[in-house]
């Protein structure tokens, strides 16, 4: 993905081939080999057991495999911004067909926004960078899983448009004017006050923080296991008990060769019993030992991380620190609640908003079981996050420390 400034009203920005068409180009590989064999061009050895049924369903897979292949290899998006004509132009096209043309009127949009979209077991988070309006859609324009990439995207675009940059790639959204992207959040500090926030400390705390001749200390140990956490640990254990003996027996039955027997008891020993064990000693080794230490003092801010087995430092230079925020437990059951009622509102003969109604009593119990997401230091480097699982008030007291030591107001 590239961006262009063809001139001083005109920004380009393409996507695709480069690492996306080497990526596609074993689908569009497969999908060929399948068409071919599925027309009987390529001699197979089983060619005579795949009947007209195979064939078809084989060429249904050749289709599919070789249009995603193609689409990676040869799908190229462009959109074209003219501030002069005040239009936003996206095309896709496959090498030089133009497949699709849409134009938006730049004036629709009143900022650029920098989100998140959170990814799974599979997949990463993603960045996506908006065009948004009062009244239409987001227009997306990229999306990349770096976010140092997608920050400085969205920066360069609303420079170009001369809008302002929302950052919600977290739960409380930041607006940055244009005269305000190039300064760190320390300089914004002083021009805007929120430095002189402040929240009271809880009566216990679980971290320890200190404030000694403008140095900021905070140390976040792990928090001890518990009974009931221990219990899936143990699950690995009570199926090897329960398999072993059985396994024995078939074995003594069977007159399963020697060598046989150690391969199959070994294998289900190390996956249910030494992976598993080593995996509780480290929780248990981390949870007695483990801390993050915090140290803010001068124009940086030394992170050290100590696990079961190994410590690990990094710096973040405070000029390169460029957002803060938090989440709480509180937070996340407001923001479902927030939700929910959104989809309440896009539903047919929805009434007029009134307000966002809270959520039931019992979903509020619920919300207890979870753990907070922590503070999030946003930098130039990345998003480092600590303190989840503290409670709501140490997570804002913290917060409110880590904001004021940036200011310098400690």
């Amino acid at each position: 993905m590239t961006f262009q400034r063809l001139s001083d009203t005109q920004l380009e920005i393409r996507e695709g081939g480069g690492c996306l068409s080497i990526f596609g180009l074993p689908f569009f590989a497969a999908g060929i080999f399948m068409l071919l064999v599925a027309a009987e061009l390529l001699p197979i050895q089983n060619a005579p057991d795949l009947n007209s049924w195979i064939r078809l369903i084989v060429a249904g897979m050749g289709i599919i495999f070789a249009a995603v292949g193609g689409g990676l290899m040869f799908g190229r998006t462009r959109i074209l911004i003219d501030t002069t004509q005040t239009v936003v132009r996206r095309e896709r096209r496959f090498l030089h067909l133009l497949l699709q043309s849409q134009s938006f009127d730049l004036k629709l949009f009143s900022s650029v926004e920098l989100g998140l979209e959170a990814g799974d077991s599979d997949s990463a988070d993603s960045y996506p960078v908006n065009l948004r309006g009062a009244a239409n859609t987001p227009l997306r324009v990229t999306s990349v899983t770096d976010y140092v990439k997608s920050l400085d995207q969205a920066r360069q675009l609303a420079l170009f448009l001369h809008l302002p940059l929302e950052d919600a790639t977290s739960r409380h959204k930041t607006v940055w004017a244009p005269d305000e992207m190039d300064k760190p959040l320390a300089e914004r500090l002083q021009i805007n006050r929120e430095g002189d926030a402040w929240a009271a400390p809880p009566l216990a705390m679980h971290s320890k923080a200190q404030i000694l001749s403008g140095r900021l200390q905070i140390i976040i140990p792990r928090g001890r296991l518990q009974p009931l956490t221990l219990l899936p640990a143990l699950i690995p254990f009570a199926i090897l008990y329960y398999l072993i003996p059985g396994l024995i027996e078939f074995f003594y039955r069977t007159q399963t060769p020697e060598q046989v027997q150690w391969v199959f008891v070994g294998f289900l020993m190390l996956v249910l019993g030494l992976f598993p064990a080593v995996s509780l000693l480290k929780r248990i080794v981390e949870s007695g030992r483990g801390y993050t230490e915090i140290i803010i003092t001068g124009g940086k801010m030394e992170i050290t991380e100590q696990s079961a087995w190994k410590k690990t430092a990094a710096v973040i230079q405070k000029k390169d620190i460029v957002g803060l925020d938090y989440e709480t437990v509180s937070s996340q059951y407001e923001q479902a609640a927030q939700g929910i009622h959104q989809y309440r509102m896009k539903r047919p003969g929805a009434m007029v908003n009134t307000g966002t109604r809270p959520l039931p009593a019992w979903a509020k119990m619920l919300s207890r079981l979870g753990q907070s997401k922590g503070v999030a230091v946003k930098h130039r480097g990345g998003i480092y996050t600590f303190g989840a699982g503290l409670p709501d008030d140490e997570i804002k007291y913290l917060y409110s420390l880590i904001l004021r030591a940036i200011a310098g107001k400690i």
